[in-house]
């Protein structure tokens, strides 16, 4: 199963063809450094470097926060609590600094 990340909005148009990203099942990172696997780019900072990361486990993606300025989930009020995980479901609204990032999971063909 893969998992495709898409931000939508108007930062998706100053992404250009970054706007999306698949994650296999080694998973990887995301954030604003350049080693990233999905880099987010944020001139002001909101996005940590490595700021989560997605993990397949056990047939289930997660999310883990990795950063200093969190994360919330769909309209939640509080962000995840800090370095914590949570399952990730098809359709999942994902915030991280400016993005929007909607979550999709695509089963296997």
């Amino acid at each position: 199963m893969a998992l495709l990340l898409r931000v939508t909005g108007p930062p998706a148009k100053r992404l250009g063809d970054g706007y999306t990203h698949v994650f296999g099942l080694l998973g990887g990172c995301i954030g604003r450094h350049p080693d990233c696997d999905w880099v987010l780019p944020d001139p002001e900072l909101y996005v940590s470097n490595t700021h989560a990361t997605v993990a397949l486990q056990d047939g289930q993606w997660l999310l883990t926060d990795t950063s200093s300025n969190g994360i919330r989930i769909n309209n939640e009020p509080e962000p995840m609590p800090p370095r914590s995980s949570r399952p990730i479901a098809d359709y999942d609204r994902i915030h991280i600094g400016p993005y929007e990032i909607l979550a999709r999971l695509m089963p296997d063909r």
